[in-house]
């Protein structure tokens, strides 16, 4: 008896690679080189340092210098898996590490700042650079200069080994107040008169915290207008702090005396 069999032969794919540029610390992206004659690459099996990851393009963090290991094999449609093609290399740069602490609301009327960021792992730079409006490229913060509003504020640091990060914080500039306070109010002897001070600002959603120094003959330190009864001529002074929603932020502008 004769038997007659067809058998395809499904060619296997052969696995490749190249070693990208790698900064320890960094998500690093490598990218496959696979070919196979006649068919298609269905599956990929990539081994990083032990861990194993399926996509075909992966990212993957060397945490540490030092000699690594990469290897990758292919399967085709059928399920067939190639040799496998590894790469020992040697990780040596470093990827900086940048430190940029949260910036504190400013008033729009303060002084420039100095704005700072710290690299941990000490790479000497090859690039150092602010970006954002009303910052100098060196980090020197303008509130007037910015304006009004909320701003992010990122910085640029490149290694002389050609590793780079971006660092990003925002600040907030609040804008100018207005506070009219009469320099004097008359009341009569045991009588009581409202001190009539106002305060505005370009940005109604701004909420103000108020203390008049001292309290004595005041019916409440913590308003903007109290009902005022000395018994003799007192100077008053309006202290304010500019708040945000349920949150104290921070002193800012002058204080407003009454006699």
């Amino acid at each position: 008896m004769e038997f007659n069999f067809e058998i395809e032969v499904v060619p296997l794919g052969a696995a490749n690679f190249e070693v990208p540029e790698i900064c320890a610390g960094a998500p690093t992206q490598f990218f496959d080189k696979s070919n196979i004659s006649g068919n298609s690459i269905a599956q990929w099996k990539w081994e990083f340092d032990g861990m194993i990851k399926t996509d075909q393009n992966p990212f993957y963090t060397f945490l540490t210098k030092g000699s690594h290991t990469v290897k990758l094999s292919v399967a085709n449609a059928a399920g067939c898996w190639s040799s496998v093609f590894g790469k020992t290399f040697d990780v040596i740069k470093d990827f900086p590490q940048l430190e940029f602490t949260a910036l504190e609301p400013v008033c729009i009327n303060d002084s420039p700042s100095q704005f700072v960021v710290s690299e941990k792992n000490g790479l000497t730079p090859a690039l150092k650079e602010f970006k954002g409006k009303g910052v100098s490229k060196t980090g020197l913060f303008n509130p007037l200069t910015a304006g009004a509003g909320i701003h992010k504020i990122t910085y640029t640091f490149s290694s002389v080994e050609g590793c780079t990060d971006s660092i990003s914080q925002t600040i907030e500039v609040y804008a100018k107040t207005v506070i009219d306070v009469p320099k004097t109010v008359y009341i009569l002897a045991g009588g009581e008169k409202m001190i009539p001070a106002s305060i505005t600002s370009l940005n109604a959603t701004y909420n103000y915290k108020y203390k008049w120094v001292p309290s004595n003959g005041l019916s409440d330190d913590s308003i903007i207008n109290p009902i005022a009864s000395p018994e003799k001529d007192t100077e008053y002074t309006l202290l304010y702090q500019l708040m945000g929603i349920a949150m104290f932020l921070r002193k800012c502008l002058l204080k407003y005396s009454i006699s």
